[in-house]
């Protein structure tokens, strides 16, 4: 993936963000990149787009999960778990 720590621990909260809304939404990922809609009509963009049609559907290692090796994509993932975890808080 990355090899600063500081974006070694940013995957690991992609990773655990992914995990949980796998569970909450019972997802079992399956191997190689989805398709996704628009990420003009998503809310959050590219970065919860991604997240939501790919990450969460797909295998960990395969389709988009290689883009966590770009440290500007990583950044923008982690935004938005760190918005996704505010969101929690606040309900």
């Amino acid at each position: 993936m990355v090899d600063k720590q500081q974006d070694i621990d940013k995957v690991a909260s992609i990773r655990r963000a992914v995990d949980e809304a796998r569970a909450e939404r019972g997802v079992t990922p399956t191997p190689g990149a989805k398709s996704e809609g628009s990420c003009f009509a998503k809310p959050g963009g590219e970065f919860a787009n991604m997240f939501d049609a790919q990450l969460v559907r797909t295998t960990d290692g395969t389709g988009e999960w290689v883009m966590l090796s770009d440290p500007k994509i990583v950044d923008g993932l982690f935004d938005h778990v760190s918005s996704l975890e505010a969101t929690k808080k606040k309900k």
